[in-house]
């Protein structure tokens, strides 16, 4: 597969942004820009909100394009970013791939299998680059909790929590089921991708549940996930918008230690049994009429979220940086499609697990 652009181009990559909502505005075009218009320069966009496609002429002398089959076609585009709604990201990269561009694709890369396929097929066929978006990959949280994991320090981790709590009501387009929306589709395309990034393996038994509380919509906005595969810690994710009592997000349980924490901050705990005496299972009345216990001797540690990693486009920016190598250079995908494969089968298993049909998604 095609994770490299062709080397022999350089400056800056031209780009086309399709949807210049909350994601295409805030987070994408943002970050290009803020990481330098030598890297990146915007020239089109295209979005039916004329406001918003005016605001990208005035900030960036971007070009507006009527439609995305416009875009597309642009001569003067190397990469396009498909920020349209989740039910049309599969649909725009194919036709974006078509017109010889790039495509960085906003999560959820597709919404099954079937429609990302193709997408890795043509990129691999054209020579081009399909990047899913997946910018949680880079969080700094994620990264620490991996590289505890497998530095051994918690013995065999047999369990991993991941709770995220809010509570709030939402109208938007993302509340509803016909544009792909929902808390697994949209929340779940980071969260349970973090999951399995920290486990070997593909087949994975899948346990959903699926609820829709105070959304306006007719998508889920409360999702249970747990995932089980053989020789892996079981995986528990509870993602919801109608819980005010707040949680750490992760809990990480070893036969060694725990770990606890959230994005900001995360702690652990671990111990060695070698500084204490072995035991054999007693089959006599124990002593004192009570449970038998001893004083575990913990070392305990700290990490703290600091520096320019602590700034909030952090992520965003690794992101466009080591695409920009990806593009102009020979550094392979941080993210790859074939990556996004893994997450979107568990994804297909969730819905078919929850019994919710998600319009456009199954």
């Amino acid at each position: 597969m095609n994770h490299k652009g062709k080397a022999n181009k350089q400056g800056a990559i031209r780009v086309g942004i399709a949807g210049l909502g909350r994601s295409g505005w805030h987070i994408h075009a943002m970050a290009m820009d803020s990481i330098g218009r030598d890297l990146y320069e915007i020239k089109a966009v295209n979005d039916p909100d004329t406001e918003r496609c005016q605001d990208a002429v005035e900030k960036f002398g971007a070009k507006i394009c009527d439609s995305f089959e416009s875009l597309a076609k642009q001569d003067d585009l190397d990469l396009i970013v498909i920020a349209t709604p989740n039910h049309l990201h599969a649909r725009h990269a194919e036709i974006a791939l078509e017109a010889g561009k790039h495509v960085v694709i906003e999560k959820p890369m597709g919404c099954n299998v079937a429609e990302i396929e193709p997408i890795i097929d043509m990129a691999d066929s054209l020579g081009l680059i399909a990047a899913p978006f997946q910018n949680r990959r880079y969080d700094p949280h994620f990264l620490k909790v991996k590289e505890i994991i497998e530095s051994g320090v918690l013995g065999r981790v047999f369990q991993i929590n991941m709770t995220v709590h809010a509570f709030t009501r939402r109208w938007d387009w993302q509340t509803l089921k016909e544009f792909g929306g929902g808390m697994l589709n949209n929340s779940g395309a980071h969260f349970v991708d973090q999951a399995i990034q920290l486990i070997n393996g593909d087949n994975f038994d899948v346990f959903c549940h699926l609820d829709r509380v105070l959304s306006v919509g007719d998508a889920d906005d409360h999702a249970v996930i747990m995932l089980r595969s053989e020789n892996n810690p079981l995986l528990s994710l509870q993602l919801s918008s109608a819980c005010a009592k707040h949680a750490d997000l992760w809990l990480v349980m070893g036969s060694h230690g725990t770990l606890w924490g959230n994005m900001n901050e995360l702690f652990w705990k671990t111990t060695s049994f070698k500084e204490l005496p072995n035991h054999e299972v007693l089959r006599t009345p124990t002593e004192n009429r009570w449970y038998q216990f001893e004083e575990v001797p913990w070392s305990e540690h700290h990490w703290k979220l600091e520096g320019e990693e602590a700034t909030p486009s952090w992520t965003l920016e690794q992101y466009y940086i080591d695409l920009y190598s990806s593009i102009r250079g020979d550094k392979d995908l941080f993210v790859t499609p074939e990556s996004v494969l893994r997450l979107m089968n568990v994804l297909e298993k969730a819905r078919k697990s929850a019994q919710l049909s998600i319009a456009g998604c199954v």
